[in-house]
């Protein structure tokens, strides 16, 4: 299984949201379409579970930004949905798990509001 299908998957998931930008890797924080959701991979951890056989873990941010909070919390509730449609991403991992949810306000980065929302796919 490679991690380039993962992040297809991901990207294809997040583009159905209806009004959504969609971008893998960094944002553009001036970006004037909103909302925004860029997706990145942070890290992977390789455990063996035998001698035959290796898991990987997956860390997988999504980053949602937005001019209106009321636009955001939406946007958030639909990514956090579509994430967690199907665990397997269609047979490509194992599981996926919500591992944290940070809130951007009042950070000197982001003019926007916004949100972090830390990923771990197992596959």
């Amino acid at each position: 299984m490679s991690r380039t299908a993962l992040f297809e998957a991901i990207e294809a998931k997040l583009n159905t949201i209806s009004g959504l930008l969609v971008k893998l890797g960094k944002l553009d924080i001036d970006e004037p379409i909103k909302p925004v959701a860029g997706a990145a991979p942070l890290s992977v951890d390789h455990t063996r579970t035998s001698k035959r056989t290796q898991s990987r873990v997956l860390e997988f941010n999504v980053q949602v930004l937005s001019d209106s909070l009321l636009q955001m919390e939406e946007t958030v509730e639909l990514v956090k949905a579509a994430m967690l449609d199907d665990p397997t991403w269609g047979a490509l991992a194992t599981d996926t798990e919500l591992r944290s949810e940070e809130w951007l306000f009042f950070h000197p980065v982001f003019p926007q509001d916004g949100t972090n929302l830390r990923y771990a796919i197992t596959y």
